[in-house]
C-alpha cells in the first residue's frame, strides 16, 4: 500500500505545514493507493486506485468517489510506462483484477475510462 492518502484535520495553518511537510518529503497527489511490484507477461507491475463500491455503498452521495483528474492522469503515465494502471470499485472487483493481472490475462485498457459512470464528487 502507498503511503500517500492523508487525512488533513485542524486548523489552516496546521494543514498547510503539514501538507508542506508532505511535499518535502515527495508527497505527489494522484498516486495510486496500492502497487503490485511484480512483472506479469509485457507489465512491469500494477497500480490500482481502490474507490468505494457505489453499488454497495449506502451512505450520502457525496461520499461516492469519483476518479479525480491527478488519478487519472497518474494511471495513464503508468499504463504508457509498461504498468497495468486500472480503478476498483471495492475489494472484490480488486480481487478479480488482481487475480486476472497474476494469471496473465489480457487486463482492461484505459479505455474503461469512457464508460465508467461519473459516481459524484471526488472526496
Amino acid at each position: 500500500m502507498v503511503p500517500n492518502g492523508v487525512q488533513l484535520s485542524g486548523s489552516h495553518r496546521g494543514r498547510a505545514a503539514y501538507t508542506a511537510s508532505l511535499k518535502s518529503q515527495g508527497f505527489r497527489t494522484g498516486v495510486s493507493d496500492l502497487v503490485v511490484a511484480y512483472p506479469v507477461g509485457p507489465y512491469h507491475g500494477m497500480y490500482n486506485e481502490l474507490k468505494r463500491d457505489v453499488a454497495a455503498y449506502k451512505g450520502p452521495k457525496a461520499l461516492r468517489t469519483a476518479l479525480r483528474p491527478e488519478q487519472r492522469e497518474w494511471l495513464e503515465l503508468m499504463n504508457s510506462a509498461g504498468y497495468w494502471g486500472c480503478v476498483s470499485y471495492g475489494v472484490e472487483d480488486f480481487k478479480r483484477q488482481l487475480t486476472s493481472y497474476l494469471k496473465k490475462k489480457s487486463p482492461r485498457s484505459l479505455d474503461m475510462f469512457d464508460w465508467l459512470e461519473d459516481t459524484g464528487p471526488a472526496q
